[in-house]
């Protein structure tokens, strides 16, 4: 199932639950090597088997753009073909 994200202003935002701790450590490297293929990085906050992301586009001064979009959206379907 894709994950919907929140937009909250200039960020957007989506919490990941987990049913195991090995899970989510998976899903974050998985996801740090599309960062930096993408070369756009989302902020993670991880805990246990909850991992909350925000993104924005701080280069552009903090406001969203189709990095955004497009990172979250490859985010999403990681998420969704691995869990």
């Amino acid at each position: 199932m894709i994950k919907a994200w929140d937009k909250n202003g200039a960020q957007l935002s989506v919490e990941f639950e987990f049913d195991r701790f090995v899970q989510a450590a998976a899903f974050i490297q998985e996801c740090a090597g599309e960062m930096e293929r993408q070369n756009h990085h989302a902020s993670i906050q991880w805990e246990y088997c909850t991992i909350k992301m925000q993104v924005t586009t701080h280069d552009a001064g903090n406001t969203l753009t189709s990095k955004d979009w497009d990172l979250c959206e490859a985010i999403s379907r990681i998420y969704e073909k691995a869990f």
